[in-house]
């Protein structure tokens, strides 16, 4: 039953990745996402840590700290971490893999990895479709779980940070892939830390809490069958770009005077979840105080509110 349920979740991601997420404006550089095994029958994922570190907008840096017990006979597997094409463009002969600088630990000892196209992995490839596009590449290495065995495996890696319009950086983390493994989750723990940045819009999954220098998930015993979907943005970034259109707007030749109220967000994108919304007044500050004024009054509309709410 578990087969057909985890065929039945890849038949769905299928659909899902065929109406293009990201779009015709995006550029996708590539993500993390949970251990694969080629065939575990007994081996539970206890835990799952995973901290995505976008100090630097440009690159995440990830740790993802996974905790395993085999609850039956011995089992050696062959255990991959999946990547995807630089550029999304699932052409794994033109397109090198996303992830740089990978290491991997199991129980803290360092092995070594293979870089394998997705569709030569040993049964790893059937966890290639995503809802954020397809992993070509998987970094695979033999891994041995002894009857009643906890093991421990580490992988850290980088890579460059997704973008789209009114998004300059989007984190993506595949969570759905850890589905292969043996039952539920037992508990995962998910900490992004965005430095100046400001989570948006959360698309999935919900019940992002801000911990005063990280947003942090978490959930239990449950079944991966979503994905990490975050976009973030500069608050002073974005305050800059409503200054600027606010300027053009009220200038004596603009041609669109009178405007629209929500014009003044044109090019700047939604404003999104309330923390990113108050760190974008207190970028504002009272210099402005008619732009800001205008900015509370569309935040509140029930017009704008419809639009984002669908989103966290």
């Amino acid at each position: 039953m578990r087969c057909a349920r985890i065929v039945l979740v890849l038949q769905m991601l299928t659909c899902f990745a065929s109406l293009s997420a990201l779009g015709d404006d995006g550029v996708f550089y590539g993500t993390g996402g949970s251990v694969v095994p080629s065939q575990s029958r007994s081996v539970v994922m206890v835990a799952e840590e995973v901290v995505l570190d976008i100090t630097d907008p440009r690159v995440v840096h990830g740790v993802c700290t996974f905790v395993f017990t085999n609850t039956g006979a011995p089992e050696s597997l062959l255990v991959g971490f999946p990547d995807m094409s630089a550029g999304g463009t699932g052409l794994p002969d033109s397109m090198g893999p996303s992830i740089h600088d990978l290491k991997v630990t199991v129980d803290g000892h360092e092995v070594v990895t293979k870089l394998l196209p997705m569709v030569d992995a040993e049964g790893i490839s059937r966890g290639q479709q995503t809802l954020w596009g397809r992993f070509d590449w998987v970094h695979t290495w033999p891994c041995y779980f002894d009857s009643g065995q906890t093991r421990v495996l580490r992988t850290e890696y980088r890579h460059p940070t997704s973008i789209v319009v009114f998004d300059p950086c989007i984190v993506h983390y595949i969570m759905s892939t850890g589905a292969s493994w043996s039952g539920p989750i037992g508990k995962a723990v998910v900490r992004v830390m965005p430095g100046a940045l400001r989570l948006k819009s959360a698309r999935s999954p919900r019940g992002w809490t801000w911990a005063g220098t990280d947003y942090v998930w978490t959930s239990e015993k449950f079944e991966p069958e979503m994905d990490v979907d975050l976009s973030f943005q500069d608050p002073a970034q974005y305050a800059r770009c409503l200054v600027r259109n606010w300027l053009i707007l009220q200038a004596p030749d603009s041609l669109r005077s009178p405007f629209p109220p929500q014009d003044v967000l044109e090019d700047c994108g939604y404003l999104g979840r309330p923390d990113f919304f108050r760190a974008v007044c207190a970028q504002l500050g009272d210099s402005l105080a008619d732009l800001r004024v205008k900015i509370e009054e569309i935040y509140a509309s029930d017009a704008y509110r419809a639009e984002w709410d669908t989103e966290e």
